[in-house]
C-alpha cells in the first residue's frame, strides 16, 4: 500500500512539473505593448482629416481606418471612408504617425452640423474611437 502511494505522489508530482514547464512565464502578447492614438481631427476643404498614432512598442499589424460623417440638414451628408489592409496602411512602425482622408470616398458638400466618429486598430492593437462634432457650409467643414 505504502508503494502505490509512494508511486502516485510520484506521478501527480511529475504531471505538476510537466504542466508548469509547459505555461509560458511572462506575457509575450504583442498587444500589451501596441497601442494608438488618434491625435488629431481636422477639418479640411470639403474633407476631415484624421492623424493616427502608433504610441505602442511594437509596430502594428493590420492597421484598419474608419471615419464616418453625418448629418447636415435633413441627413443629407453620409459618408464612410474605411481605410485597411493597404499597403500604405500597415505596418505603423511606433511613433510613427498615419494621416487619412475622407476625399477617397467624396466630399463633404452640406449645410448644417455633422458628427464625426474615427476609429483605428490593428490586429495587435485595441480599437480606439474619438467621436467629433462640426459644421458644414457648402464645402467648408468647421469642426468644433
Amino acid at each position: 500500500m505504502k508503494k502505490s502511494k509512494m508511486c502516485f505522489v510520484s506521478i501527480v508530482s511529475l504531471m505538476i512539473l510537466i504542466g508548469i514547464a509547459i505555461i509560458p512565464s511572462g506575457s509575450s502578447d504583442p498587444i500589451a505593448d501596441t497601442e494608438l492614438e488618434i491625435t488629431s481631427v481636422t477639418a479640411g476643404f470639403a474633407q476631415v482629416i484624421v492623424d493616427v498614432k502608433n504610441i505602442g512598442n511594437e509596430t502594428t499589424d493590420g492597421l484598419q481606418l474608419a471615419i464616418e460623417v453625418k448629418g447636415g440638414l435633413l441627413g443629407r451628408i453620409d459618408l464612410l471612408h474605411l481605410c485597411g489592409g493597404c499597403s500604405s496602411c500597415e505596418p505603423l512602425e511606433p511613433g510613427a504617425i498615419k494621416t487619412e482622408s475622407t476625399m477617397e470616398a467624396g466630399i463633404i458638400f452640406g449645410l448644417g452640423p455633422i458628427s464625426i466618429t474615427t476609429s483605428a486598430s490593428a490586429i495587435n492593437a485595441p480599437e480606439v474611437t474619438v467621436d467629433s462634432t462640426g459644421f458644414v457650409i457648402g464645402p467648408f467643414v468647421i469642426i468644433q
